[in-house]
């Protein structure tokens, strides 16, 4: 349809296992993707090559973390920035 909604040129054909399909299609308008860069041997691994390089991999993340003290309540949240393949 011709103002069907569209998915960016970067994430339209990644790969999304059967299980997830439907649950995938009904959210991938809603939401923007932001991929976590992953690095193996100092090498960018393109989305589709993820999950076969990471199954079973030792990695090293880094993350920022935040905090917040509201109301004599801590809160923190941790966001990854990278991601490297270690073995």
């Amino acid at each position: 349809a011709e103002n069907a909604p569209k998915m960016d040129d970067e994430t339209k054909n990644w790969p999304i296992p059967d299980q997830f399909a439907n649950d995938f299609d009904a959210i991938k308008y809603k939401f923007e993707v932001h991929p976590l860069p992953l690095y193996h041997d100092d090498h960018l691994v393109q989305p589709q090559h993820a999950n076969e390089i990471l199954n079973g991999a030792i990695v090293e993340v880094q993350f920022g973390i935040q905090h917040w003290h509201i109301k004599n309540i801590d809160t923190f949240q941790a966001t990854p920035h990278k991601v490297t393949i270690l073995k």
